[in-house]
């Protein structure tokens, strides 16, 4: 585009040299004068062109390059801060996870402390019956033996309801507890109808 301008200007120059030297009469020397101070008039017009335009692609080039630096540190900046955001989100996550594990820990420690305590007392009330179970009348003892299976099925079912707790998640922590405490009433319950077969 700048080059265009130039030739243009360069050509209506010429044309200015033509007219001045055809169209006013000068003479030979005075002719050659003339023409010496337009070209080098038309010289420097083209250099000052030139220089100009060399000047405006080399201040757009800084500016172009400025804006790439600029864009740059933007995304750098960008990038650096996300990071942190993830670096400081994991680490919240992780502190969430292990305070969540040690709560679990607590609760599941303290539920399975309550029920072992319930079921020793139970046991305890157990070791009364069947100490008592030697004077069972020999037509009661069927039934008083079909009761102390039902008993000892029970005790199976609760120590597998304590061993639960040790594998027991946030989910499934409620659930566990739920069927140890309904498996230790039923264990009541038997020992319960245990005694009921003995002798008043």
């Amino acid at each position: 585009m700048a080059k265009k301008a130039i030739r243009v200007f360069v050509w209506q120059t010429g044309i200015g040299v033509w007219l001045a030297t055809h169209a006013l009469g000068c003479s030979g020397e005075e002719h050659a004068r003339q023409i010496a101070d337009l070209q080098k008039k038309s010289d420097d017009r083209v250099a000052q062109v030139e220089r100009k335009y060399k000047e405006q692609v080399a201040n757009l080039e800084k500016q172009v390059a400025s804006l790439r630096l600029e864009v740059t540190d933007a995304a750098a900046k960008a990038k650096s801060e996300a990071e942190d955001a993830i670096a400081k989100a994991a680490a919240s996550v992780e502190d969430a996870e292990k305070e969540a594990a040690t709560a679990l820990g607590k609760a599941r420690d303290a539920y399975r402390r309550e029920a072992q305590t319930k079921y020793a007392n139970l046991n305890n009330e157990l070791k009364a019956v069947t100490a008592k179970a030697r004077k069972v009348p020999a037509k009661s003892k069927a039934a008083y033996d079909k009761a102390i299976q039902a008993v000892l099925k029970l005790q199976k079912d609760i120590n597998k309801d304590l061993a639960a707790y040790q594998e027991v998640t946030l989910d499934t922590l409620g659930k566990t507890k739920a069927k140890v405490d309904v498996d230790l009433a039923k264990y009541k319950m038997a020992i319960n109808k245990a005694k009921a077969k003995l002798p008043r």
